[in-house]
């Protein structure tokens, strides 16, 4: 399978660097007319200390104000109210924009370059830049306010302890899922779909992945194929959106065996279907019952490895009779260490790969 994906950077709204105050435009106005401040402040009925504020920039134009100064300039009110709330949000824009030495050294532990690489963010060199986009990226006012993400997911025996690399993974997806239409979410019609999904993992039919990701758009999940992020080794994770209406289920061709992302893919299902809201330990183990009992019966399991033959031939009778993919039987197998990795058998598990195109 081949997932192609063209990561595209969104060019940039203009914000000036400095903060003009509509005062400037004021005194402008006024001495192209030949009025004084003394003047203006007699026809307006304010005090000349006000104007005096205004024009050097010590107090905002008020609507009130600027509806006088329309009469008297004959410059709509708008033109100043406009200037006005431009300089406003110049202001609050540039103190945002202060960055900290603390964001600087949060920054570091991110991995810029990747996220670059991948669309995410714009290419920069200069570490504040960098800081602005990992903002807007992660969608905080300030680096030093990033939490860790509150869901559960599937890691690899690899997998870093830096928790900013697996937050970082997650927010990718979420990104992704943004361009994924999906219905409101839909429990019944989830759990009806369950014996469609598992019978695409028994087929894998050419296309199999477009027609799983139809089915959760159905039934108000967003499927999104998330790249692998170097040492965070993330390979599952669900996460709601706040009105609970639909979920996003990401995953990574982990390893590329196809056992491994069908397991995911039940196992995340599995946390969607019995409303889990931790990463306990438990809740994990659910999943994983509930991944590996929709892929293959427990029951119909035990009996085969008590006949303790896996032989090819057997294998494929077995998975016959479940009507499962064999991939799925070897994987589950050699996980419970049954047969050894390195068995032959292991050319029987089709590999995924992911093709990302990136635009320059």
């Amino acid at each position: 399978m081949v997932i192609k994906r063209k990561a595209e950077i969104k060019p940039t709204s203009y914000y000036p660097p400095i903060a003009i105050h509509p005062g400037e435009s004021l005194r402008d106005s006024i001495e192209i007319l030949g009025i004084t401040q003394l003047e203006l402040a007699k026809r307006i009925g304010i005090s000349k200390k006000v104007i005096n504020e205004i024009i050097n920039g010590k107090a905002p134009i008020t609507a009130e104000t600027a509806v006088k100064l329309e009469t008297i300039i004959d410059v709509p009110a708008s033109f100043w109210l406009k200037l006005q709330s431009n300089f406003e949000e110049t202001v609050a824009r540039l103190e945002l924009e202060k960055v900290t030495d603390l964001e600087l050294e949060i920054a570091k532990n991110i991995p810029y370059t990747e996220l670059a690489k991948r669309g995410f963010v714009i290419v920069t060199r200069i570490a504040e830049e960098k800081v602005l986009e990992l903002r807007r990226f992660f969608r905080i006012s300030n680096l030093k306010r990033m939490k860790e993400v509150s869901v559960a997911y599937r890691c690899g025996s690899n997998s870093s302890n830096n928790q900013v690399l697996k937050d970082t993974w997650i927010q990718m997806g979420l990104h992704l899922s943004k361009e994924i239409e999906v219905n409101n979410f839909n429990m019944a019609k989830l759990k009806s779909a369950v014996p469609t999904m598992r019978s695409l993992a028994h087929e894998m039919p050419d296309g199999f992945y477009y027609q799983l990701q139809k089915l959760c758009a159905d039934c108000g999940i967003a499927l999104v194929l998330n790249e692998h992020l170097p040492k965070a080794d993330v390979y599952g994770a669900c996460v709601w959106n706040d009105k609970k209406t639909k979920v996003t289920l990401m995953m990574t061709v982990y390893r590329k065996r196809a056992d491994i992302f069908w397991f995911t893919f039940f196992h995340e299902l599995g946390h969607i279907i019995q409303g889990n809201k931790s990463d306990s330990v438990d809740c994990e183990w659910d999943a994983d019952d509930f991944a590996a009992s929709i892929l293959i019966p427990h029951e119909q399991y035990d009996a085969f490895v008590q006949r303790s033959d896996f032989s090819y031939s057997d294998i494929m009778q077995f998975s016959k009779m479940i009507e499962m993919h064999p991939s799925i039987v070897i994987g589950r197998l050699q996980h419970d260490k049954l047969i050894p990795f390195d068995s032959k058998l292991s050319s029987l598990i089709p590999k995924f790969t992911i093709v990302t195109k990136y635009k320059n």
